[in-house]
């Protein structure tokens, strides 16, 4: 709802409530009123400029590139993206900084392939971010390998038994 709806809403309840609760929507609308009188709004989030996006971008870009043959298509939804990754990596970087957090971004794309099969195929700068724990921990505590040598040694041993 707007704030007229809002305030037309108040006004109705007022006519139809005990006069307790009438004098707390009484001072609601006094508030309504004064907020839109005075134009108040949340403020806006401070933005966060990162110095190296576009290094975090080109590395994005090439590991398209080899993977796929074809260029990146980035909207303001994946750039925004981009900007949480770089957020979440600076955060958990040993150093904190972007130059760390560069790094970690460069060592994830040359370590692909030691992430599970599940998460190779989320390339999308959204589904990185949304796997970005999951991503790190694979490539971290090699899960993946771990999956693939006890399948295999399985597999091996289903095979020598029969």
């Amino acid at each position: 709802m707007n704030l007229d709806k809002e305030i037309s809403w108040i006004e109705e309840q007022l006519k139809e409530r005990p006069k307790t609760e009438a004098k707390i929507l009484g001072r609601l609308l006094e508030i309504c009123i004064k907020v839109k009188s005075q134009g108040i709004r949340r403020p806006k989030k401070e933005k966060v400029e990162y110095k190296l996006y576009k290094e975090f971008m080109a590395v994005y870009a090439e590991f398209i590139h080899n993977r796929s043959g074809v260029g990146v298509l980035i909207d303001a939804f994946q750039g925004a993206n981009l900007k949480r990754i770089i957020a979440y990596l600076v955060e958990n970087a040993k150093d904190k900084t972007e130059t760390g957090a560069l790094e970690a971004w460069k060592y994830i794309f040359i370590n692909w392939g030691d992430v599970s099969t599940f998460l190779q195929s989320q390339v999308s700068l959204y589904q990185i971010y949304k796997n970005l724990p999951e991503i790190l921990d694979n490539l971290k505590n090699g899960h993946y390998k771990k999956q693939q040598n006890t399948y295999k040694k399985g597999l091996a041993d289903l095979k020598s038994s029969l």
